[in-house]
């Protein structure tokens, strides 16, 4: 149980870590058109 447990949370702290990097991404991705678009 404990070891699933432990496995689960790695998992979502991986997730979590893509999931940041590609919002991320995405986001300095619009700001850049955005600013190119501006200027």
């Amino acid at each position: 149980m404990v070891k699933n447990q432990t496995k689960t949370s790695a998992l979502i702290e991986v997730l979590n870590r893509f999931v940041y990097i590609v919002f991320s991404w995405a986001f300095f991705k619009a700001v850049r058109k955005n600013f190119t678009k501006n200027c």
